[in-house]
This record gives structure tokens, sequence and C-alpha cells, in this order.
């Protein structure tokens, strides 16, 4: 148990004892009826916020070469969380979502010391799935990635209206691409 509150303590020995007790059943089922009190339910049964302690404290440790808070187990990060860097681990700041057997899994954000912002899903601590990057300057690429690299359809949208559509394969651009430059047919329509 990673808790280390008494009330978590309280909770679980309070959880087994009613796992374990001989008239768990009958006590259920006149719980589910409501033909106790709320009293007696209390007695029986854990609080909502008792259990919420057992199975979701909130920690801070060291971890990755930064501080983690939020959930954790056995002592790595475990569902939601986030991750500040000292500077040490990378170009990146802080990330904040959600973590499984203390790598980054699901949805997250990454935001790096210089600006730009990586919204979307990870899988083994590795870009995962449907990406957006937002990019300090004004600029943002949405792409879909595999085991950390770009790979199948990329978009980029630039600043001054320019949008560049174009395919991925292994983290390179590959096969056609098109590029719509806004000012460019719009200085047309005007002529």
């Amino acid at each position: 148990m990673f808790c280390s509150s008494n009330a978590g303590a309280r909770a679980a020995s309070e959880w087994q004892h009613a796992r374990s007790g001989p008239t768990r059943g009958a006590e259920r089922a006149s719980w589910i009826s409501g033909s106790e009190t709320s009293d007696e339910r209390k007695k029986t049964f854990l609080s909502s916020t008792d259990m919420i302690c057992i199975y979701a404290c909130i920690v801070e440790i060291r971890y990755g070469g930064g501080t983690y808070r939020g959930r954790c187990q056995g002592g790595v990060p475990e569902g939601k969380g986030r991750l500040i860097s000292d500077g040490l681990m990378g170009a990146f700041n802080l990330y904040d979502g959600l973590w499984r057997y203390g790598k980054r899994s699901g949805l997250g954000t990454l935001f790096h010391s210089n600006g730009n912002v990586y919204h979307g899903t990870w899988r083994d601590d590795l870009i995962h799935g449907k990406v957006w990057y937002y990019f300090h300057s004004g600029d943002r690429w949405f792409a879909n990635f595999w085991k950390g690299k770009a790979n199948g359809e990329g978009r980029f949208y630039a600043k001054d209206g320019s949008i560049f559509f174009g395919h991925f394969q292994n983290g390179w651009r590959h096969g056609e691409s098109l590029l719509a430059d806004l000012h460019i047919l719009l200085n047309k329509r005007g002529t």
C-alpha cells in the first residue's frame, strides 16, 4: 500500500474485515435493499473517501530526473500525474497526463522550455497516435505517429495561412504532398 495516511491504513483493515466476515452476503443484501440505516452502512462498507485514499493517493516523488506529483503504484507513476523536470532530462519542462507502469501512456501534454507544446497520445513513453504540435512561432502541425515516428497523414498549418498536406513514413516525408498558399490564391483572385 503506497498511501501512508492513517485513514488509508484504517480503511484497508476495514475493507479486509468487510470482505472476510461471515455475514458479508447478508449484510450486502440488506445494504442493497435499503433495510439498514445509513449509520449501519458506514460501519459495514467503506466511504468513498477511504476508497480513494487506498487506491488513488496523490504523492510527490523524485522520478526520472524531476519531481512527479500524481498517482503512484509500486513506487512508479500510474494514472494521472505531472512531471516537472529539473532541466537535466531534456528540452521539456513539464509533462501533464496519463502514466502506466512508470511510462507516459495515454493522453498527455508536453510543454517544452522554448514554448512549444505537444498534445496527443503516448504509448510506452513514445509519441503514438494522433498528435497536435503547437510551435511558439504560431505554426501548428497535426500528424499520426507510430512508435515515436510520424507515419501516415500529416498537415502543417503555418502562421501566414499556408497549409501543407502530405504523408509520412518512418518519420520522414514520403510520397506526394500539396502546399496551399493562401496569399497566392488571394492575390490571384484580386487581380
